[in-house]
């Protein structure tokens, strides 16, 4: 995690700015040295005024979120509305994409709890959906935030949405599958509802196209992570080679995908 990138370099260049000032006031004339010292009341009032504000709204989110992620029982098991209440809250408090992704985070925890209605599950899974959504507008380059949209679309049957978000996963995960498995999660994606689509639209040239699709997320995959992590896959990818070996075999052949 290098957001600390981020924190850090502001006050690096503002330290900077001091230093420059205060190395350029000693070669200048009374006058200058007073400019430049009044400079530097200035800029310290500027600097001091936007900690204190920053403190302030990071005390009111802080406090807002106790409850919720800190607490030594998670206001979430209880009350689970009442801490999506404090989690929007603190998102508004704040504005940053942090506590979104919390949001939704919590809500797909929630939506997996067993003996849940088929309306509630789809009720808290529209909810992390939202959240990573607006997550995504504040830092659209978030490889985290992209996969898990994708996943709960997914799960919510918007299939278009979850292709593309897990399509933006791998662009923005780089190299790194082994730390975010979106090949993997777009290939389980894709098996799942071309399975489904095959077996209940009949769509075998377009359900082989996307099979031999996943098959090369897999193979791309298991090439960049571990061997334990590619055994985990086994199950997925045994499914998506016995289908193509069935289609392939009726004398089927894949249609063109469109990109």
């Amino acid at each position: 995690n290098l957001s600390f990138v981020f924190h850090m370099l502001p006050s690096v260049l503002i330290l900077g700015m001091l230093f420059g000032l205060t190395a350029s006031a000693g070669d200048r004339s009374k006058q200058s040295h007073a400019f430049c010292r009044w400079g530097l009341y200035g800029l310290s009032i500027l600097l001091v005024s936007g900690c204190f504000y920053l403190g302030w709204k990071g005390t009111k989110t802080l406090r807002l979120l106790w409850p919720v992620l800190y607490a030594e029982r998670s206001l979430a098991v209880d009350q689970p509305e009442a801490a999506m209440l404090h989690l929007e809250r603190a998102a508004q408090e704040w504005g940053g994409f942090r506590v979104l992704e919390e949001k939704g985070n919590r809500a797909r925890v929630i939506a997996s709890i067993q003996n849940l209605s088929g309306k509630e599950v789809r009720k808290w899974n529209g909810m992390a959906a939202d959240a990573y959504r607006r997550g995504l507008t504040i830092h659209p380059y978030n490889p985290v935030l992209a996969l898990n949209l994708g996943n709960t679309c997914s799960d919510l049957g918007l299939n278009e949405e979850a292709e593309k978000s897990l399509e933006r996963a791998v662009e923005l995960q780089g190299g790194l599958e082994a730390g975010f498995r979106s090949n993997y999660y777009l290939a389980q994606h894709l098996y799942k509802v071309w399975q489904e689509r095959w077996m209940k639209e009949r769509r075998a040239e377009e359900a082989l196209a996307q099979f031999i699709r996943a098959r090369k997320l897999l193979e791309v995959s298991d090439s960049q992570i571990w061997s334990q992590m590619s055994r985990e896959a086994e199950p997925l990818r045994k499914g998506i080679v016995e289908s193509i070996k069935f289609l392939e075999g009726a004398g089927v052949r894949p249609a063109e995908i469109a990109q």
